[in-house]
């Protein structure tokens, strides 16, 4: 745990199917900044942990029942720590959960394009990273070198970013200094330690053959969806989810 000092809202955009501009899915995430730890997630995401551990759903069935279609569903279940140049990468497929820790090489090049972003005098910056290149503009303004997902490193905050396909966006909304007993917290779910090269390895797999994947679940756990067509409507959704922030 450690002290929140500074909370920045941004808009997450992301085209979940490569193939169809139409596909493009919207979610509000936090950026908490502390003396020396950052934590990203989605707003939606930190509403369902919350209920989710709410020790009265969790012992009492009746309770969880009536409250399962008031749990927000979040679009990204990924929740990342900045800490000591380093990203800690949390993510989640189907009910499994992982963790990476990586020190990720942006190899920022300093632009000598200027313009004003959501009220801030910004200057640009590009890179590359996980088979995309991105376009940065951060502000001077803000003298914290953090940024939305696993973006750190420049001279200034990073206010909005985007890959060059445009498929993949982050903008900052708004920027706040926290009064005091604001909290960056890990959370109490437990992760399954991986490299980041087997998780991407598992994704990929999971979003090729995504009925594969479902059906292993059911059996480990002993589950059965007699529904066949809600079953095949969730398959075809999983299949146009075909998209990776990440590509490599």
């Amino acid at each position: 745990q450690e002290p929140a000092l500074y909370q920045a809202s941004y808009t997450i955009a992301f085209q979940t199917d490569s193939t169809n501009t139409a596909s493009m899915v919207y979610e509000n995430a936090v950026l908490l900044i502390g003396k020396n730890l950052a934590q990203f997630e989605s707003v939606k995401k930190r509403l369902r942990d919350s209920a989710l551990a709410d020790k009265n759903m969790q012992n009492n069935i009746g309770v969880a029942l009536s409250q399962m279609g008031k749990i927000p569903k979040p679009k990204f279940l990924f929740e990342i720590y900045q800490y000591n140049n380093q990203i800690v990468y949390r993510d989640q497929i189907l009910i499994e959960r992982f963790q990476y820790t990586e020190t990720p090489y942006f190899n920022w090049q300093l632009e000598n394009e200027e313009k004003a972003i959501a009220s801030y005098h910004c200057k640009m910056a590009t890179c590359q990273y996980g088979g995309r290149t991105y376009t940065a503009w951060y502000t001077e303004e803000i003298p914290i070198p953090a940024g939305p997902y696993k973006f750190y490193g420049l001279p200034g905050f990073i206010v909005a970013i985007e890959d060059s396909t445009q498929q993949v966006k982050f903008q900052l909304t708004s920027f706040e200094k926290l009064p005091e007993g604001y909290m960056i917290t890990t959370g109490e779910h437990k992760y399954t330690p991986v490299s980041r090269k087997v998780f991407l390895e598992t994704l990929k797999k999971y979003k090729a053959n995504p009925e594969s994947a479902f059906n292993n679940m059911q059996a480990a756990f002993n589950l059965t969806i007699d529904d066949g067509a809600a079953k095949n409507n969730a398959m075809n959704r999983l299949k146009r989810e075909n998209n990776l922030i990440e590509k490599m």
